[in-house]
Parts: structure tokens; C-alpha cells; sequence
């Protein structure tokens, strides 16, 4: 018998196989179009990017600035000039840089500002137009390519317009890779190279960090530098490692952490300095004045500037403890989540501020689960699951079985006798993250197994499980008669004709099958031998039609 499901197991593994093969030529391939695995690629978060990106494009993010904006093919400007007879006049920028006037000439705006083209064009017309009221507004920015190489998904060349900055050109090209520095992108500007950090500019805001591009850019984005790095842990809003960068200071680190939390001590901050020729260092300061100014670009008290590899930890105030917090669900009045105001809060505490129970609630059957209880971990169980049965000893299987069958943090709890006796010892302390859960009741008898109707039957109280299985149709074909079970809803379970139980709401009637016999037992598995030959020969018929 073990020999034939061997057999079986070893067609249906190879039958799997065989499928899988046979139509993996027509799956669709990932690395080919992205660069990157199919599991590690985030496509509806691409998606996303793409979209957000293009309808992005021309909105500016507020007014642009003259005197920074530079000049450039393309941009197109509108010339109005008010006089005896008033004109209107588009002007685009040459690829040289250069702009032709219509009844006035040509000027020279390469490398200029906007704030300085303004003047050229307004001096120029002035010489032919006797009028002061001459207006020159930048109608339409200009587009132009900028090639992205280095770690990101798809390196190229991006159309980009003025208006863009570094970190949207890179979700353009397909975004960054698992490995791609964030602190350390080069922007290669004709000969001038600029640092980008679009973390800082993330994370703290900071403008600079996240350049405008600029036509013929070039943005190279290099792996992380996991080597050099700065953490901050304990109570931030974010801890985290992040790459060091020259320049790097204490307050750097904080806002990347978005701030303390409201229970951080911060009378002693902890700062560890590794040093590779000699022990770490350590350091602790008092950043009280941080609290709530750590955003404000002034220089902060205390600042300093950080090494690679410096750590900084934030301890709790144990004065200032989260309130705990307990849950009671199911049938009570008002279900939820309740505060522990004071100490030693009693489980019927808990209940008369839920408001009592419901006429529905199964006081019998409510569940308790303690977390604290649940969170522990057994480190002999963890053992004997490593361990294989035949290798366990009889004390150890009967562990393994009566521990595995447990609930986990559930409490035993007699709710009916706490509400009979508050003042009995079922009337336990709650403790944070308790939970309660109140059921309805049970008002049926569960018959399942080898019965004609299996199902849900009203419970009657002068009914015995015979009357229950007739109820459900009767015996079913091959039925064991002698061997139905009563299991309880707590778990127990009766032989049903030893009558040494009282069946109750809830309870399962189950009516187990006889055991086949060596004729029955070969023809299912003839039955499902010849299904699988059938199948192969399926299968190899569409191979040859392919």
C-alpha cells in the first residue's frame, strides 16, 4: 500500500513538472523589459509613479524666480508692446541661445537669466519702439533631455522641462534598485558636478538637496554606500540606519528620525563613536531645547557634527508610560476598547463599564486570551518541533501532543460563577492588551460524518444522539454505528453509546466511516491510475500538436 501512494505522489510531482515546462515559453519575462526579477519589481507602485509623474508635468511648484531661472532653447516668451498701434509677440529661443525680435533684431540671452533677458529684450525694443509700456512674460518653459545612468531600473535619456527636479527624473527612468544610494546622486553639469540627496530632501525638507535639471544634464546614481553609515534608534518617530554624508550633524540624524516621540528622555542622549583603533566612545548630552524646535533651520544648542558609523540612542522616560489598554468584544452592550485608569481593574469592572452582557451572549463559552501569555515563547516545544517523531521519547510525544493542542493565552476563567462571586478568585487582575470576547449562543447540535443530511439541528434537551442522527436522515452508506463520537465545545469527546455525558448547545455529533477493505482500496486506486494515464495522454497529444 505505502509503495502504490509512493508511486502515485512521484506521477502527480511529475506531472506538475511536465505542465510547468510545457508552457513556460509563453510566460511573460520581467528581466527582459525592467532589468530586475519579477519578484523584486513593485509594478503597481511604478505605475503609480508614471502616472503621478505625467500629470505633474508643467505644473510648477510655485512662481519661478528670475533671477535663478537660466534661459534656454526653447523657452518661449510673449512680447507685448502698447503703443499707437499695439503688438503681441511670440518669441522662441534658437538652439544657439539667441532670440529674433520681428522689426527689431536679434539678441544674445545664452547663459542668461530670466530677470536679465527681460531687460535685453525691453532695451532692444525700446531703441526702435518710442513707448515705456513694453512687457515680456515667460510663456512656456522649454523641453529638453537629461540622461539618467547608474542604479536605477531603466538608464536613459528623459525628456524633462525646467520645472522638474532630480528625484523626478529618476521615477521617470523606473525608480531606484533594492541597492541604489539615495545620498550620494552626481549631477554632471557641463564641468560642474553637484552633490544630490534626495533623502534630505525627503525626509528634512531640504530644497537644496534636490536640484532643478537643467538641459544636458547628466544624473549618475550610484549604489548605497553600506560601509559608512549613521543610525538613530529608540524614541524617534522612524529609527533607522541611513548612509553618511560629509556635513552630516546630530540634528541631520533627528529629522530623518521625524523627531522624538512624547516619551523620550532627552536629558541624556546617548552617542556611541566607533573608532577601529580603539574602543567606542561615548557620549551623552542634554537635548531638552530640542523637543519642539528641531525642525527650525536656526542652529540648534549642543549640534555637532556627526563621523561615519556614529550611533545615537533615545531612551523612554519611565514616568511617562503609555496608558494600557484592554478589549471587549461580542455581546456586551458596548464592545470596544477600554482604558485601565487605575490599578488592579477587575475583569467585572471591565464588564459593568461595557455596559453587562447581552440576553445572546454564551456566558459559558466566553474566551479570554491574555497576550503577555500568548508572546511566550517555549523553547522545549521549539525543540520537539526541530526533533522528528521517531527520535522523541514517550514523555516527549505525550508534551509535544498535549502542548500542540492548546490554546495558546487563553485563560480559564469560570464567568459563571465571577458574576455569581465577584469576590472569588475567577475575578482576576487585567493586565495591558487583555482581550475578551463575549459569543453568542449555541442553540443547535452539529451532526456531521457519514449521515444523509449532515448539518445544524435544533437542540432539544430530551433528545439523545440517536435521535439527533435520525434527524439528519439517518445512517449513511458504510457508517460506523459502533464508534459515533460526542464532541464537547470545550474539546472533550465521548464514545456516544457509553451515554456518560449530557449533550448540550454547541456539542458535535460525528459519525465516522467503516474502514475499507483490500477490494474497495484497490479499485480507487485503479480509478485514479487511470485518470493519470488519461491525463498524460492529453497532455502528450497537445505537445504534438504544438
Amino acid at each position: 500500500m505505502i509503495k502504490n501512494k509512493r508511486l502515485l505522489f512521484l506521477i502527480a510531482v511529475f506531472c506538475q513538472i511536465f505542465i510547468i515546462q510545457l508552457f513556460a515559453e509563453d510566460s511573460f519575462i520581467y528581466s527582459k523589459f525592467t532589468g530586475t526579477s519579477e519578484k523584486s519589481l513593485d509594478t503597481l507602485a511604478l505605475e503609480t509613479a508614471q502616472k503621478n509623474i505625467k500629470e505633474s508635468i508643467g505644473i510648477l511648484e510655485k512662481e519661478v524666480n528670475p533671477n535663478q531661472y537660466l534661459v534656454g532653447p526653447n523657452d518661449i516668451f510673449s512680447l507685448l508692446i502698447i503703443s499707437s498701434k499695439p503688438r503681441s509677440i511670440e518669441l522662441t529661443v534658437s538652439p544657439e541661445g539667441k532670440i529674433v525680435i520681428p522689426g527689431v533684431g536679434m539678441v544674445n540671452v545664452k547663459g542668461k537669466t530670466l530677470a536679465q533677458t527681460d531687460s535685453i529684450i525691453i532695451e532692444r525694443v525700446k531703441q526702435i519702439y518710442k513707448t515705456e509700456e513694453i512687457y515680456v512674460t515667460l510663456k512656456e518653459l522649454r523641453k529638453f533631455k537629461v540622461t539618467i545612468s547608474g542604479s536605477v531600473r531603466k538608464p536613459s535619456i528623459i525628456e524633462a522641462s525646467a520645472a522638474e527636479r532630480v528625484s523626478e527624473l529618476i521615477i521617470k527612468s523606473g525608480g531606484f534598485l533594492e541597492n541604489s544610494s539615495l545620498r550620494h546622486i552626481k549631477l554632471i553639469r557641463d564641468s560642474q558636478i553637484i552633490n544630490v540627496d534626495v533623502l534630505k530632501f525627503y525626509l528634512a525638507g531640504d530644497k537644496e538637496s534636490n536640484p532643478f535639471v537643467n538641459g544636458g544634464d547628466l544624473i549618475i546614481v550610484p549604489n548605497m554606500d553600506k560601509e559608512n553609515q549613521i543610525e538613530i534608534a529608540g524614541e524617534v518617530g522612524k529609527s533607522g540606519s541611513y548612509e553618511y554624508v560629509h556635513g552630516d550633524s546630530l540634528s541631520t540624524l533627528v529629522r530623518f528620525g521625524n523627531g522624538f516621540t512624547a516619551f523620550a528622555l532627552l536629558d541624556s542622549i546617548e552617542i556611541i563613536r566607533k573608532d577601529p583603533r580603539a574602543e567606542p566612545k561615548r557620549k551623552v548630552i542634554n537635548l531638552e531645547s530640542w523637543r519642539f524646535s528641531y525642525l527650525n533651520n536656526t542652529q540648534l544648542p549642543n549640534d555637532f557634527p556627526l563621523e561615519p558609523n556614529d550611533r545615537v540612542f533615545i531612551r523612554i522616560n519611565s514616568e511617562m508610560k503609555s496608558i494600557d489598554k484592554v478589549c471587549i468584544k461580542g455581546e456586551v452592550k458596548y464592545p470596544g476598547y477600554y482604558a485601565l485608569y487605575k490599578k488592579d481593574e477587575r475583569i467585572n469592572s471591565l464588564i459593568e463599564r461595557a455596559g453587562g452582557f447581552t440576553e445572546s451572549a454564551s456566558i459559558e463559552n466566553i474566551i479570554f486570551l491574555r497576550q503577555n501569555e500568548y508572546k511566550k515563547i517555549d523553547m522545549e516545544m521549539d525543540r520537539l518541533w526541530r526533533t522528528p517523531q521517531i527520535e522523541r521519547s514517550v514523555s516527549e510525544q505525550q508534551y509535544f501532543t498535549a502542548r500542540i493542542s492548546e490554546r495558546r493565552g487563553v485563560l480559564s476563567v469560570n464567568f459563571k460563577k465571577l458574576i455569581k462571586e465577584p469576590n472569588s478568585v475567577e475575578n482576576i487582575v487585567l493586565y495591558d492588551k487583555d482581550s475578551i470576547f463575549v459569543p453568542l449562543k449555541n442553540e443547535f447540535i452539529n451532526v456531521q460524518g457519514r449521515v444523509n443530511s449532515p448539518g445544524l439541528i435544533t437542540f432539544r434537551s430530551n433528545l439523545t444522539y440517536q435521535d439527533y442522527i435520525n434527524l439528519a436522515g439517518g445512517y449513511g452508506y458504510r457508517a460506523d454505528k459502533g464508534s459515533v463520537l460526542v464532541v464537547k465545545s470545550k474539546g472533550q469527546q465521548f464514545l456516544a453509546s457509553n451515554k456518560d455525558y449530557i449533550l448540550e448547545p454547541g456539542d458535535n455529533i460525528l459519525v465516522p466511516s467503516e474502514r475499507e477493505d483490500t477490494f474497495e482500496t484497490i479499485t480507487k486506486y485503479a480509478t485514479f491510475g487511470s485518470q493519470i494515464v488519461t491525463f498524460l495522454y492529453v497532455i502528450y497529444t497537445m505537445v504534438k500538436l504544438r
